[in-house]
């Protein structure tokens, strides 16, 4: 925010000089579109404020305590094995 109210007045300062040689007064409205017509910059200070916002913000995040969980799946096996049973035959199960 503070980037795009310096460019406004830069850019505002500018056309004032720029006035002043000329001898003509410049509006607010005229300076405001002229700024339009320079969006690739404006939009460069506004990507440039929201960088900085979303690096503040990581910023803060490390210092906010964190959860963190660990463990040991089950082993899962899907295969069929035969059940010996007591008197030493093997059955399959079906």
């Amino acid at each position: 925010m503070r980037k795009s109210i310096l460019f406004f007045l830069l850019l505002m300062g500018f056309y004032q000089l720029q006035a002043q040689e000329e001898n003509q007064v410049v509006t607010l409205e005229q300076v405001i579109a002229q700024a339009q017509k320079n969006s690739l910059t404006v939009r460069q200070a506004e990507t440039s404020r929201e960088t900085s916002f979303w690096q503040w913000r990581t910023y803060l995040a490390d210092y906010k305590p964190t959860l963190s969980l660990a463990g040991t799946l089950p082993d899962f096996n899907r295969s069929i094995n035969a059940v010996t049973q007591p008197d030493g035959t093997a059955v399959s199960p079906k």
